[in-house]
């Protein structure tokens, strides 16, 4: 069961002077007001892109399935509101972005990577959880304003 405060893994940067990792995470939970997570864990780390963990990540890693996937925007349809997407477990996909009220803000340009969930009845029908590269772009600049005053 995934609980709101686990994480998918979006990008992994190795140190080998320090022997550490440094990953960058989003959260699962849709209405996360800060949905980016940066933890550093030891060389030997499992956590690989895609990897699921909790917010309490202690070196524990257990994989188990799940209903998340990442894909990048290869197309969009801005008359019909679909994206054309490509991700490694469902290959190039189409998805509805009209009926999603809380996403209505949000821009989508190719190449934009996409923090996509699979619908609950199992259908092949997935919807966007979160837009990974704008987070990053509000991540920054939150991190900026911090530091700035």
């Amino acid at each position: 069961m995934l609980m709101t405060t686990s994480y998918i893994v979006t990008d992994k940067k190795e140190s080998h002077l320090h022997h550490t990792c440094h990953h960058e995470c989003v959260s699962l939970n849709e209405f996360n007001k800060s949905p980016i997570l940066s933890i550093k864990t030891p060389l030997v780390s499992q956590l690989d892109f895609g990897s699921i963990i909790d917010e309490k990540f202690h070196q524990q890693y257990k994989y188990f399935e799940h209903k998340y996937e990442l894909a990048r925007i290869i197309g969009k349809d801005e008359e019909n509101k679909k994206l054309l997407v490509y991700g490694a477990k469902i290959g190039k996909h189409t998805v509805d972005i009209k009926n999603f009220l809380y996403q209505n803000y949000t821009f989508y340009k190719r190449g934009d990577l996409l923090l996509l969930k699979q619908s609950e009845d199992n259908s092949n029908k997935f919807f966007v959880v979160h837009n990974i590269d704008i987070l990053k772009i509000e991540a920054e600049r939150d991190n900026f304003g911090k530091n700035a005053r």
